[in-house]
């Protein structure tokens, strides 16, 4: 009895396991900006996510990784093409696996703010910082992360919101960023996953937990370019649609399901004694 006990519970273990890996998503970055994950609310709790990423063959800059976007919108955004079209949508700030980010376009319609070089000064007085560690010493480090990128590597993004500010950290391939962004504390704030020739894979949501809060800095390498076409707008519409849905209360059921499984096998057990 006990291993037919075991057996149920083992089963509907791996029918929950299901439910979650259902729901993860594949975002097929085949240009820039042509596809997103859907928008990740940065609630109360924050918001943890991990997803597997590799990069294209043809992938020849650092930028050709995943990046992540975060914003505010009138509803969540669904995934796909489009993002930047949602009613309501304002963009906070751009944020790409190899340190480098941007803030929104600035008044005279210029490419925004960015975390080195000569935008850095205007970054930090827009109230934006970042904080990097495992950042390559050279070009050659950067080509082998690039390549260890093409290979496959598993990254996370740890996001919170206090007042009107969001702390974003970016996890890829042993380089972190640590980036503060300004935000509006009366919008809601969403987080979404894209890239550049990359396809991120296994893209699952977990429960928010908050970001280190002592990164040892280190100085962002100015050796990186920025990106060869216009940061945000393209209408590429070669996507692979995301997978949505309301993983919790399938969650519920399944659970359940596994607790009326364990109660049945037990009832059984009892009565035959």
């Amino acid at each position: 009895m006990r291993k037919k006990l075991l057996t149920v519970a083992l089963a509907a273990t791996m029918a929950v396991a299901s439910v979650f890996s259902a729901f993860a998503e594949d975002v097929d970055c085949t240009g820039w900006w042509a596809a997103h994950s859907q928008g990740y609310e940065i609630g109360a709790n924050g918001v943890d996510l991990t997803f597997s990423s590799k990069s294209y063959d043809e992938a020849a800059s650092n930028w050709n990784t995943p990046i992540v976007v975060v914003y505010a919108a009138d509803a969540k955004f669904a995934g796909g093409a489009g993002m930047s079209d949602t009613a309501g949508y304002t963009e906070y700030a751009v944020i790409r696996s190899d340190a480098y980010a941007w803030g929104p376009a600035n008044a005279n319609g210029t490419t925004g703010d960015v975390n080195s070089g000569a935008g850095a000064d205007n970054w930090a007085a827009a109230g934006y910082t970042m904080e990097n560690t495992g950042v390559p010493a050279d070009d050659a480090g950067w080509a082998a992360w690039l390549e260890a990128n093409k290979a496959g590597v598993n990254c996370t993004v740890k996001a919170t919101k206090n007042n009107d500010k969001v702390v974003v950290e970016l996890t890829n391939n042993g380089v972190t960023s640590k980036t503060t962004i300004p935000v509006d504390a009366s919008k809601t704030i969403y987080i979404s996953v894209s890239g550049e020739l990359c396809k991120v894979t296994d893209l699952k949501e977990a429960a928010g937990g908050a970001p280190s809060t002592d990164p040892t800095p280190a100085p962002s390498d100015d050796k990186k370019d920025e990106p060869t076409t216009a940061p945000a707008g393209s209408k590429d519409n070669n996507v692979k649609p995301s997978q949505t849905g309301d993983t919790a209360a399938v969650a519920v059921v399944a659970i359940v399901a596994l607790g009326a499984a364990v109660a049945v096998v037990a009832s059984k057990k009892k009565v035959t004694e």
